[in-house]
């Protein structure tokens, strides 16, 4: 809905989810949210539904996995979760600078 109402940062023509292999790590992977605008990825994004605070790692993997999709630099990164991040996920999403971490309650209006 906020692609349609042009709400984020870049226009994706066409949204969806994305699983295949990666071959650095040798082992399936899937990404949630991959939004792809004239061929080119222009949005990778990661869900998580848990108890716990999304950590460092989760970000870390959402930026290796963007690789998978051939994602250029210009890209957007989004990670969104439940139960909120940690100041290390955080830090490190700072230090991306194309990277919007959105907790559930911020999706909700429910945070001022």
């Amino acid at each position: 809905r906020c692609n349609a109402d042009g709400f984020l940062p870049v226009e994706c023509g066409d949204l969806g989810h994305w699983w295949g292999n990666d071959p650095q790590l040798c082992e399936e992977a899937e990404i949630d949210l991959v939004g792809v605008d004239d061929g080119r990825t222009v949005l990778v994004g990661e869900c998580k539904w848990g108890n716990e605070a999304l950590d460092r790692d989760v970000v870390e993997t959402l930026e290796h996995r963007s690789g998978l999709v051939h994602a250029r630099a210009d890209s957007w990164l989004y990670a969104f979760s439940k139960s909120g991040f940690t100041k290390g996920a955080v830090e490190e999403a700072a230090s991306h600078g194309r990277m919007q971490l959105v907790a559930f309650d911020d999706m909700c209006g429910l945070r001022k």
